[in-house]
């Protein structure tokens, strides 16, 4: 049998001719503190914070160490003292270690691009690239990102960084779901993306349909599964489903697969007591939005179910689903140990673990468990968006059958699909 390797079997790598870098403009004075090296390095360590699509840039000490070496810290120093950026030392969800820098540019500075043309810039550029692949979902997902771009004028200097390998994929120390520059774009702007090998195909993502409140009725149908998967320290938070009598759990069931869940959501609570509720909780709480449709007032009035002590949603549902309603409760009381030093309170969004977050944690993580084993089945390109998976339009079936199949190992039934384009 041939060896030979065809256009179809090439591995997926975009490599560019010459790596780039971006320098800040008028500070000449960094070519007499440094070697041609040296200024490679530093000039993709600042391309890496200017193309972050976050204010502040995280970036962990490993890497760190690959652009500067053991004495990272100095030359940090040093950029710091020129007053080129603010340099934060924090921890992050991100990593195992959560040794994490946090860097913002200055106002005014400006840039220009540098081109890497050192050995030592290049093979430092390489490290980088390779030290992202920590687990195979995050391997698969930085490639793809090295081979897409926007199919649109407007993302031009995001396709150039895209392409130079500014961009990166992280995974979070929550639900375990994989992040990028692609994740938290509008659904519009991501259909917009395109994969270099195939231009002119369309993309569309397959979307695991109403995925929380599915894994909701597996909980209450079969939550050994559960514990089996994540581990038994969450057994404290799944054990009050194992309560659920067969009637409730068929309800529950049945409310995913007979029609649509949040229709039926309103339905089984009363749509106007429900629509009451989730506007007095929205106004109590100044950052939440008012949903505009029926549906989203549903998919909201989930979300405080299984994410707050909320008594006026549960007493709602306690009169449909007590047993269901019960273990709820349960579950959110529940205290995880190791979650707490796993989860920390940074002083970010993140705000440390709490049990309240107990179902939204053990949601999270079973669908990346699911969805991020469907993703590394095949070879073909793509991009995680959490419960769905982005690809060219030739793909999906292939995609939906995996997702399917992730699924079916794990479930006695999988979840329902629905089309994104």
């Amino acid at each position: 049998m041939s060896n030979k390797r065809t256009k179809k079997n090439r591995p997926m790598r975009y490599t560019p001719t010459v790596y780039k870098g971006l320098l800040p403009r008028n500070y000449n004075i960094l070519y007499t503190m440094y070697t041609d090296n040296e200024i490679d390095s530093i000039s993709r360590f600042f391309g890496s914070i200017v193309a972050s699509s976050h204010k502040r840039k995280m970036i962990h000490t490993d890497i760190l160490k690959i652009y500067f070496g053991t004495y990272y810290k100095r030359y940090l120093g040093e950029l710091e003292q020129l007053q080129l950026f603010d340099w934060v030392k924090t921890e992050s969800l991100y990593g195992p270690e959560n040794k994490h820098n946090s860097f913002i540019i200055k106002p005014n500075i400006r840039f220009k691009n540098h081109e890497i043309t050192s050995r030592i810039g290049t093979n430092t550029v390489n490290r980088v690239l390779d030290h992202r692949n920590t687990d195979k979902a995050l391997k698969k997902a930085n490639k793809c990102l090295l081979t897409s771009f926007y199919n649109s004028p407007d993302f031009s200097v995001t396709n150039e960084y895209l392409q130079a390998g500014y961009h990166s994929a992280t995974k979070d120390g929550f639900g375990n779901r994989i992040h990028s520059i692609i994740t938290n774009k509008e659904s519009f702007t991501r259909s917009l993306l395109r994969f270099t090998s195939k231009q002119r195909i369309e993309t569309g993502e397959s979307d695991i349909e109403a995925s929380h409140p599915y894994l909701l009725t597996r909980m209450a149908n079969e939550p050994q599964t559960f514990t089996d998967k994540l581990g038994f320290e969450f057994n404290g938070v799944i054990e009050p489903f194992k309560e659920i009598p067969i009637e409730e759990q068929e309800k529950a069931h049945n409310m995913y697969y007979q029609g649509d869940f949040y229709e039926n959501l309103i339905e089984l609570l009363g749509g106007s007591d429900l629509e009451r509720l989730v506007i007095n909780y929205c106004i109590q709480h100044a950052d939440e939005e008012i949903p505009d449709t029926r549906r989203n007032m549903s998919k909201k009035a989930f979300m405080i179910l299984v994410n707050s002590k909320n008594k006026e949603f549960k007493s709602l549902l306690e009169e449909k689903l007590p047993y269901t309603t019960d273990a709820i409760k349960k579950s959110l009381d529940y205290k995880v140990f190791h979650l707490f030093k796993e989860i920390p309170d940074n002083g970010t969004n993140n705000g440390g673990y709490l049990p309240y977050k107990n179902l939204a944690l053990v949601f999270q993580r079973t669908e990346a468990l699911c969805v991020q084993a469907s993703y590394t089945r095949s070879t073909s390109w793509g991009h995680l968006i959490h419960d769905s998976i982005l690809t060219t339009l030739d793909q999906t079936e292939t995609v939906e059958a995996n997702l399917i199949s992730s699924y079916s190992k794990v479930f006695s039934v999988p979840p329902k699909l629905k089309q994104i384009k």
